[in-house]
């Protein structure tokens, strides 16, 4: 939602008229009316209010209720403008009834109350309305059915709009929005087609970064690694998408899988050392980080650097990366011929992790490192307790 129609007041000349007695009704409703064309939406509510608490059957009530909601929505009063368009509504007063209709759909959806929203535009969008009005109704059904969960509805009112309104400059949303509830019926071709529009058309959309980085995901999870990677990337590289943090974090996570699947582990070790360095310790995603980061630098020979990578995974408060770090550090020590600091990595990875699969190994390796020491008697207490501890490895 991000513009308003400009809806025409339907008072009409019966409340033009300016009687002696302002206690009237007919006073207090060309008052009100007077009010409201010199923008004075307050004061016009409180005489609204008023006429319509003391004359409820009067043949301008619904009409005048639906200037109170008007009036109501000017003042951003969402919450209290619904109400008032639903006694327009029932008033079943012909003049009134096809905007009223509009009027609660777009006072509903800003309210949050879905529901009504959605009820109330699937009439409005069947009613006679100008070409500026439907477009307004068929997005609003689309957004308020998307809200609601109910993804087909939705993505058949942002289809129709796509369809007829093509040259509105309110199609970025609704492509979007279908793209949104084509995933989540897991229609991924169309909702791709749908977000690379966005992307190409509509390069300053405040929909853009979000559009950027929902095709990026559904690259990725298609195995679309090179496509992915350029998403994500172009995510990051947008300011609206770096000035979110939920978004950045999810891009930095999805750029780096992708970097890793494509084998690219120079590239995955520089953005997993920003995570492991910038993550505070208390997040278990700074040691996940630090382990991947570990593994890039191994894989790439730098054993040094995989080093002290792994060293922050073994601190890991969950058992799988913990183990895995303190077998890999012991890796990557004897990698550099530091037998000690072999011996002391495989030392407390057998100690704290009896049960992992690598345990027999860890003790192999304990073995060698202290004959690489020169330590023979510990070589051979380790190679016992290999053979006592896990005699079938």
């Amino acid at each position: 939602m991000k513009r308003t129609p400009t809806l025409v007041l339907v008072l009409g000349g019966c409340l033009a008229a300016n009687l002696a007695l302002a206690e009237t009704p007919e006073e207090q409703i060309a008052a009100a009316s007077a009010l409201y064309d010199a923008r004075k939406y307050s004061e016009a509510a409180q005489k609204l209010d008023l006429f319509l608490a003391t004359n409820p059957k009067h043949p301008r009530a619904g009409a005048a209720a639906f200037v109170l909601g008007k009036c109501r929505e000017e003042l951003k009063e969402y919450a209290l403008a619904v109400p008032a368009f639903e006694k327009a509504v029932a008033s079943r007063d012909a003049s009134v009834s096809n905007m009223a209709q509009l009027g609660l759909g777009e006072a509903a959806i800003r309210a949050k109350q879905y529901e009504k929203a959605a009820s109330a535009l699937q009439v409005a969008v069947k009613a006679p309305l100008k070409p500026d009005q439907a477009s307004f109704a068929w997005l609003w059904l689309g957004q308020s059915n998307l809200q609601l969960k109910r993804y087909g509805p939705a993505d058949e009112a942002y289809t129709h709009f796509i369809n007829s309104y093509g040259s509105s400059d309110m199609l970025d949303s609704a492509l979007y929005g279908a793209a949104m509830a084509e995933v989540r019926q897991n229609r991924l071709d169309p909702a791709r087609e749908h977000l690379r529009s966005l992307i190409n058309r509509f390069g300053r959309s405040p929909d853009r970064p979000a559009a950027l980085l929902t095709l990026a995901q559904i690259d990725l999870e298609a195995k679309r690694y090179g496509e992915a990677r350029s998403g994500f990337e172009q995510y990051m590289n947008d300011p609206a998408g770096r000035a979110n943090r939920e978004g950045r974090s999810a891009a930095q996570d999805g750029l780096i899988q992708a970097l890793l699947a494509l084998k690219d582990d120079n590239a995955a070790a520089e953005r997993l050392q920003d995570v492991a360095n910038n993550l505070p310790s208390a997040d278990p995603q700074k040691y996940r980080a630090a382990l991947e980061l570990g593994n890039a630098r191994y894989r790439m020979k730098q054993f040094d650097r995989a080093y002290d990578a792994f060293v922050i995974a073994q601190r890991s408060p969950e058992p799988e990366v913990g183990a895995q770090g303190a077998y890999w550090a012991g890796n990557a020590a004897i990698a550099q011929n530091h037998p000690s600091e072999a011996i002391t990595q495989f030392t407390g990875f057998v100690s704290k992790y009896p049960k992992d699969s690598r345990a027999a190994k860890g003790y192999l390796f304990l073995a060698d490192q202290y004959t690489a020491a020169k330590q023979p008697e510990k070589s051979l207490a380790m190679y016992r307790a290999l053979l006592a501890k896990y005699p079938t490895a």
